[in-house]
C-alpha cells in the first residue's frame, strides 16, 4: 500500500511549483468534516490568502428530525515562507446555521453562532502544462462566541466533536483540492 501511494505521490510532488503571480483566483472543495465548496482571492506581495467557503450536513437525531447545520467561513491565511505555498498560519470567523430538535423540550428550533479560531496548515501548487492546481491539508481550533451551545439532540456516539453544537471549533482539512486561475 505505502509502494501505490508513493507512486501515485510522487509525479505529483516532481510537478509541484510557485503559484504564479498572475493567478489570484481558486475554486476548490473539501471533506471533512463537511464537505464544502470555497474561492480564494491571492494577494501575492502580502503572501496573503483570503478564503470564503460554505458548507452544509445533516446528522441523524430525534423522531426523524436531523440536525442540519450549514456553515459560512471567512479565513486569512498568511504564508511563512513569504510567497503563495507551503506552511501558513491562519485565523477565521465562522456563522453557523442550525435546524433541529431541542434537547429540553422536544420542539424544533433553528439558531445561529458566531465563532472566531485560528489554525495551520499547508498548500501544495502544482503546474500541469498550463493549469495550477492544489491540496492542503490543516487544523483549525476555535470557539463560538455568540449563540447557544449544546441545545440540540443528535447522535453524540458518532460525534467526535466535529458539529457546530458544541461551543469548540474543530475542523481538520485533509483532502482539500482547488482549481486556480
Amino acid at each position: 500500500m505505502k509502494k501505490i501511494l508513493l507512486g501515485l505521490l510522487l509525479p505529483l510532488i516532481m510537478m509541484a511549483g510557485d503559484l504564479p503571480e498572475e493567478k489570484r483566483w481558486a475554486v476548490g472543495v473539501h471533506i471533512a468534516p463537511l464537505p464544502s465548496i470555497g474561492v480564494s482571492y491571492y494577494w501575492h506581495e502580502k503572501a496573503l490568502e483570503f478564503e470564503l467557503y460554505t458548507a452544509y450536513g445533516e446528522d441523524s437525531t430525534y423522531a426523524g428530525k436531523n440536525l442540519e447545520t450549514s456553515t459560512t467561513d471567512l479565513h486569512v491565511r498568511k504564508y511563512t515562507s513569504g510567497k503563495i505555498g507551503g506552511v501558513y498560519l491562519s485565523a477565521f470567523t465562522r456563522l453557523s446555521h442550525m435546524d433541529g430538535v431541542l434537547r429540553d423540550d422536544y420542539r424544533a428550533a433553528k439558531i445561529s453562532k458566531l465563532g472566531l479560531g485560528v489554525g495551520i496548515g499547508y498548500r501544495k501548487f502544482f503546474n500541469i502544462k498550463s493549469a495550477t492546481f492544489y491540496w492542503s491539508a490543516g487544523i483549525n481550533l476555535g470557539a463560538f462566541i455568540l449563540g447557544e451551545n449544546d441545545i440540540y439532540r443528535h447522535n453524540e456516539l458518532f460525534d467526535l466533536g466535529l458539529n457546530d453544537d458544541d461551543q469548540g471549533i474543530v475542523n481538520i482539512d485533509l483532502l482539500k483540492f482547488a482549481y486556480v486561475f
